[in-house]
């Protein structure tokens, strides 16, 4: 077996492996009743967990057994760490109907609780009736699903969930973190400086002597969950690039390279904001992305659309989520099938294809697309400068070049995955709606359709609907480094700091130069002023 580890880093990636997991709960059935997909009866429920019988998915790959707390209660847990900041969590138990051993407290100590987020109607309604096909579940919205526990299908294992103390995280109130001991009431100009953003804060937490979810947690219960596994196939990194988790995941992942799987496949799903950046922030994505990179086989930066037809509106992270896990979830799928299976292919062909270059020498996915239906979205990262800086002429210079240059962009390689096709023309049909120039390298089918579940908010995709996802890697990613470079040689002095410091700009450039090469063909090395004319 492969078995595939998933990290998750921020309140934002943890919605995007709620979903996932929900996800492949879904494909969970079991030889005595196949009327139900439903793993683990919640707490209302008897108090049992089965491994779910023969299906086209591989659970083992993506799911552990084990034994409840009781000792005799078979379990069956996602291989998953996720990480947040406190009140993350919402109303999620880190002890539950499966593991309710809580550490006996001295007597003469005094327990102080904060009020506890209460569970919303979907998860009371889930306890009730211990199914998630159950009409009588409430639909959700982005109202309702603000944290992620607020529709959880799945119980986690207590070591998986893992919470950096120091900062406190609200959806509405303080949805990037703020430092423990601030009001949350605050004006937000003035509590700037203690918000949990920045490459270097990230750094620092992960290496606080006090906490327990920086080396402690790898030591611990990474190793745990890397040596149950027979065969490593791979580790699903999904993280909030535009904050200090960028800083915090990248020392994570450094110290696992180092330490624990030097020559494993590590596919980084960067999650990046859209918009303009201020200097600090560009300076901070760009020490974020050189880091991540480095540690990782692949690099895919995922950022929501202008538009999407495939949702009404993708302004929640409950909503952003389901977007980039039918992305996330489709591409990945090749790796969790049946051995045996025509759709099977492991993680690491999966990456190379999308970047398909000498192992190590490209890094960079540049562009993800998935399609349902009549509906295709670009998920392409915008991990390019802010322009604000610049005079008003001169950005719309940039600005009309960048799209010239990534409309006019050539492919290396591409990951293809078709899934849910009934007949030859849908198949037909869904692979033309790519690029009619894709290079491809892998090209998986697969019959399994796409789930419609309960706690997923309504897209545009029918029974039946074929769903497609493609990523990668372009020249394109020539220009974005390119415009790194320019912000490096004309701002580095005045905002940035850390792993970079002032004195490194021309480590910095001598980074992105390196990492540029591989993507720039014969045409990319136009001079400037040819291209302004």
């Amino acid at each position: 077996m492969r078995e595939l580890l998933h990290l998750s880093f921020s309140a934002a990636a943890n919605h995007v492996t709620t979903h996932f997991f929900n996800t492949q709960e879904a494909y969970f059935t079991y030889e005595e009743d196949t009327s139900t997909n439903y793993t683990i009866a919640h707490e209302n429920n008897e108090k049992k967990s089965k491994a779910p019988g023969r299906t086209k998915i591989d659970s083992y790959i993506s799911f552990r057994p084990g034994l409840a707390s009781d000792g005799v209660t078979e379990t069956f847990t996602p291989r998953s760490l996720l990480w947040d900041l406190k009140g993350g969590h919402g109303s999620l138990k880190k002890y539950n109907a499966l593991y309710d051993s809580v550490p006996d407290i001295p007597t003469k100590v005094t327990k102080i609780e904060q009020p506890r987020i209460e569970e919303s109607n979907y998860i009371k309604a889930l306890n009730m009736t211990g199914s998630t096909l159950s009409p009588d579940l409430p639909r959700l919205s982005a109202s309702t699903a603000r944290y992620w526990a607020d529709y959880c299908n799945v119980f986690h294992h207590p070591r998986s969930l893992l919470e950096v103390g120091s900062y406190v995280y609200d959806p509405v109130r303080a949805p990037k973190g703020l430092v423990r001991g601030v009001p949350l009431s605050e004006d937000p100009a003035r509590r700037a400086n203690s918000e949990f953003r920045g490459w270097q804060t990230g750094v620092d937490e992960f290496k606080r002597e006090a906490s327990d979810a920086g080396e402690e947690a790898l030591d611990t219960q990474f190793r745990n969950m890397l040596e149950e596994c027979d065969m490593l196939g791979g580790v699903n990194v999904v993280v909030d690039v535009d904050s200090a988790w960028g800083g915090f995941a990248s020392e994570a992942l450094e110290l696992i390279r180092d330490d624990y799987i030097a020559k494993s496949t590590i596919a980084v799903w960067g999650m990046e904001d859209r918009g303009d950046l201020q200097r600090d922030e560009q300076a901070s994505r760009i020490e974020t992305v050189l880091a991540l990179s480095a540690a990782a086989t692949a690099y895919i930066p995922l950022a929501l659309p202008d538009r999407c037809g495939l949702l009404s509106d993708v302004g929640s992270l409950w909503e952003a989520g389901a977007l980039f896990n039918l992305a996330f979830e489709t591409l990945t799928l090749p790796a969790r099938v049946r051995a045996g299976d025509p759709a099977r292919a492991d993680m690491l062909e999966i990456i190379e294809a999308a970047t398909f270059g000498i192992e190590g020498e490209r890094q960079f996915v540049s562009d993800v697309r998935v399609a349902a239906g009549d509906e295709s979205v670009a998920l392409g990262g915008q991990n390019s400068v802010n322009d604000g800086w610049m005079d008003a002429r001169t950005r719309r210079q940039r600005a009309y070049r960048r799209e010239k240059k990534s409309s006019a962009a050539s492919s290396f390689g591409s990951t293809g995955v078709v899934r849910g096709y009934a007949s030859a023309s849908a198949l037909t049909d869904a692979w033309a709606r790519f690029p009619a120039d894709e290079k491809w390298k892998l090209m998986r089918e697969a019959r399994l359709a796409w789930p419609l579940l309960t706690s997923a908010p309504a897209m545009s995709i029918a029974a039946g609907d074929v769903v497609s996802a493609g990523a990668r890697s372009t020249t394109r990613t020539a220009a974005t480094l390119a415009q790194m470079a320019e912000f490096v040689e004309q701002c580095w002095r005045s905002t940035s700091s850390g792993r970079h410091g002032s004195s490194d700009r021309g480590e910095v450039l001598e980074e992105l130069d390196e990492a540029r090469q591989p993507y720039v063909d014969e045409f990319e090395d136009e001079s400037e002023e040819e291209e302004e004319e």
